[in-house]
C-alpha cells in the first residue's frame, strides 16, 4: 500500500478523534494513547513515530483546529501550476462525472447523456471545435453541486419532500461555488452551473433572466431537459420522441427554454437521440464494469 496512503489513514484517524466542542490541548494526551495503541496494527510504527514528534508541539494541534486552516494550509503548501490542453481537461471531467454519477443507479447515465447532447447541439448551433470540446466538459462536471446531496434524496423512488427538493436545488448553487475557484474554468463553470436557470427568471438558484442567459447555459438546459425526460430510469422509460418535442416545445412557448436551441434539437431530432441514447449505453456498461469490481474489492476486503 502507497506511503501516502498509510498517512491519510493516520490523519482521518486523528481528526476523529479531536472533539472540536472542547479545548485541544487536554485532549492531546488522550489521542496520543490511542494511536500508539494500535501502531504496528492500524498504523505504520515508523508514521506513528513522526506523528508522537509533532504531537509536543502546541502549535500542531493549534492548526488543525483552527477556523483559518484553510490560510495556514494554503501559505504552507508551494503549488506547481499544471497546464491542461483542452482533451486533457475532458479527461478530467469523464473522471468527475463518474464520480458524480455512479453514487446511485438512478443517476448512473445522466451527465454523459447530457454531456453528448449538449456537445451534438452546441456543434447545430455553430459553435467551434473548441467551445464543443468546453460544452462536453461543462456536460459532465454540470452536476458536481450534487455531491453535496445525500443518497437517499437522489435514489428516493417517491415524491420528494418540501425539505428534499430545497436539498435537490441547492445542487447548481454548489456546482457554481467549487468551480468559481478556478478561474480558468469561468465559461464552463456559468454553462455548466445554470442549466436550472429559464429565460423567464424562474429558474434557480440565481433567476437569470433572458439576456443575461449566456447561450452556453441555454444549451446546456435544454440538453438536462431532453435528457431527463428521454433517458430510461430503473423505476420508468423515457418519453417518445412526440411527448418529449411536446414537453419542450411547451416550455419554450412559455419562455423557460431558449425556442431556437429547442427548435434545433426539434429539427436534428433523431440524430440527437442517437448520441444521447449511444452515450447513455457506453456510460451504463461503464457503471456495470464499476460495479463488478466495487464487489469485487468489497470481497476482498
Amino acid at each position: 500500500m502507497p506511503i501516502g496512503s498509510h498517512i491519510l489513514h493516520l490523519a482521518d484517524r486523528v481528526d476523529i478523534l479531536i472533539r472540536r466542542e472542547k479545548e485541544i490541548l487536554g485532549q492531546v494526551k488522550g489521542i496520543c494513547a490511542q494511536i500508539r495503541e494500535n501502531s504496528g496494527t492500524m498504523f505504520l510504527p515508523e508514521l506513528v513515530d513522526v506523528f508522537m514528534s509533532l504531537s509536543t508541539k502546541e502549535y500542531f494541534w493549534f492548526d488543525i483546529v483552527s477556523p483559518s486552516i484553510s490560510s495556514i494550509l494554503k501559505f504552507r503548501s508551494k503549488t506547481v501550476p499544471i497546464d491542461l490542453d483542452i482533451m486533457d481537461l475532458l479527461n478530467y471531467a469523464k473522471l468527475f462525472r463518474k464520480i458524480i454519477d455512479f453514487r446511485s443507479r438512478l443517476t448512473a447515465t445522466h451527465s454523459s447523456e447530457v454531456a453528448a447532447t449538449a456537445e451534438a447541439l452546441a456543434k447545430y448551433i455553430g459553435f467551434s471545435e473548441r467551445e464543443c470540446h468546453m460544452m462536453k466538459i461543462a456536460g459532465c462536471i454540470h452536476d458536481l453541486g450534487k455531491l453535496a446531496v445525500p443518497n437517499e434524496i437522489l435514489e428516493k423512488p417517491n415524491k420528494l419532500s418540501e425539505d428534499e427538493f430545497y436539498i435537490i436545488k441547492s445542487h447548481p448553487y454548489y456546482t457554481y461555488r467549487i468551480l468559481e475557484t478556478i478561474s480558468d474554468l469561468n465559461v464552463i463553470n456559468v454553462w455548466a452551473s445554470l442549466h436550472h436557470e429559464r429565460l423567464d427568471g424562474t429558474g434557480y438558484p440565481f433567476h437569470y433572466k433572458g439576456e443575461n442567459l449566456p447561450l452556453g447555459s441555454r444549451i446546456m438546459a435544454v440538453a438536462d431537459v431532453f435528457t431527463a425526460i428521454t433517458e430510461d430510469r430503473p423505476y420508468r422509460k423515457g418519453m417518445s420522441k412526440d411527448k418529449a418535442s411536446q414537453v419542450l416545445q411547451q416550455m419554450a412557448q412559455n419562455s423557460a427554454l431558449d425556442s431556437n436551441i429547442v427548435s434545433t434539437l426539434i429539427i436534428h431530432y433523431d440524430e440527437v437521440d442517437s448520441i444521447r441514447f449511444a452515450a447513455q449505453a457506453a456510460a451504463f456498461k461503464e457503471y456495470q464494469e464499476f460495479k463488478r469490481q466495487s464487489g469485487h474489492i468489497n470481497w476482498l476486503q
